[in-house]
């Protein structure tokens, strides 16, 4: 069953590659209510798909159903949200504007990836699968402060950078504010992560 789950995860990619891309504007437009809804929305059907299949039939595939609902909930409303409809067009000239900007970005997630899988092969292979387990356990716990403000950064900043991307000196402003805040956020939990690690592994 888990080969078959496997296989079927594939449609969850398609699932969402049919959203519309003018939810991307919300992001853009700073208007976060937005993607609130949209988020809300995947959440709830998340929910209610995954608890419902699992009280029926406990498997892994209430998680398959759920995430499903989530990706098709989310696709629904931003089509409600956004009144752009996607059409099929050949603008091969837009694509090269964008490919020396979209040739690195691809090229860093590339990497990133690749270094995440080659990390978690070597480790695998010489410590073996439960050292990994621990290892991925503390990594994502170590991870878990800086992800969640870094990513209310990306998505409040992003945007909001790119209204003033002709200012140099207000980008450099900002991004200099961003990094301050997060220091002062984050130091926090380091401090705890690394005083008290030790309680946290016997609790977690």
């Amino acid at each position: 069953s888990a080969l078959l789950v496997l296989r079927l995860s594939g449609f969850l990619a398609l699932i969402s590659a049919l959203g519309n891309l003018g939810s991307l504007f919300f992001f853009k437009e700073l208007e976060f209510k937005n993607l609130f809804w949209r988020d809300l929305a995947g959440q709830i059907a998340f929910s209610a798909a995954a608890i419902s299949w699992a009280f029926f039939n406990p498997s892994v595939f209430a998680l398959f159903f759920g995430y499903a609902a989530r990706n098709a909930a989310a696709v629904f409303i931003q089509y409600f949200l956004h009144p752009h409809r996607p059409r099929f067009s050949f603008y091969f000239s837009r694509l090269r504007d964008l490919a020396s900007f979209g040739f690195w970005a691809m090229g860093q997630n590339v990497l990133n990836q690749a270094n995440s899988i080659v990390e978690t092969a070597v480790i695998g292979r010489f410590l073996g699968i439960r050292d990994l387990g621990f290892y991925s356990r503390a990594n994502n716990l170590a991870a878990l402060p800086s992800s969640a403000i870094f990513s209310v950064i990306y998505k409040v900043g992003f945007p909001a950078y790119s209204k003033i991307q002709e200012s140099r000196e207000k980008i450099t402003e900002g991004f200099l504010k961003s990094w301050e805040l997060a220091l002062l956020t984050l130091l926090p939990f380091a401090a705890l992560i690394f005083f008290e690690a030790e309680e946290l592994v016997r609790i977690l």
